[in-house]
């Protein structure tokens, strides 16, 4: 009997996708996996806001008011 196994990126464990999104030497590149996939959105976010290049970065983000 022939066994199929599942695979890609869905099914890597959470180190190994953290891992592929640290390797990743642009920024640009870290967003474009967040916004072409799922399994690695978390991931490439969290590597994303490792690094904070100023404070303004964070208050775009916040509410108005």
């Amino acid at each position: 009997m022939l066994m199929l196994r599942k695979a890609g990126l869905i099914f890597l464990p959470t180190d190994i996708q953290a891992l592929i999104c640290s390797l990743c030497d642009r920024q640009r590149t870290l967003v474009a996996l967040a916004q072409t996939c799922q399994s690695l959105k978390g991931p490439a976010l969290q590597e994303i806001w490792r690094v904070i290049p100023c404070f303004e970065v964070i208050a775009y983000t916040l509410p108005p008011s």
